[in-house]
């Protein structure tokens, strides 16, 4: 999760931390295990893949929001000393 400081954004604790509540994420532990192994086999790649798109969706998400910010200085900035 991202929390804004003085010194920017920064990282307060992991996405996967942050996800889901033990209780439900063991839930759905408990839900897969209860289905086929060829059901499995087909699912778990597919669980890694969305998980990488996850961190891929958030790192752009975190990307976008500093440079935005960055600009957003530099315009404050910039408006400070011409005024």
């Amino acid at each position: 999760m991202l929390e804004m400081s003085s010194k920017g954004w920064r990282i307060t604790r992991s996405l996967q931390e942050a996800s889901l509540p033990a209780d439900i994420r063991a839930c759905l532990v408990a839900r897969l295990d209860q289905l086929t192994r060829s059901v499995r086999e087909i699912i778990q790649p597919l669980r890694c893949l969305v998980a990488n798109l996850r961190c891929m969706f958030w790192l752009r998400c975190y990307k976008m929001t500093t440079q935005f910010l960055s600009k957003l200085h530099k315009l404050k900035s910039g408006y400070l000393v011409s005024s």
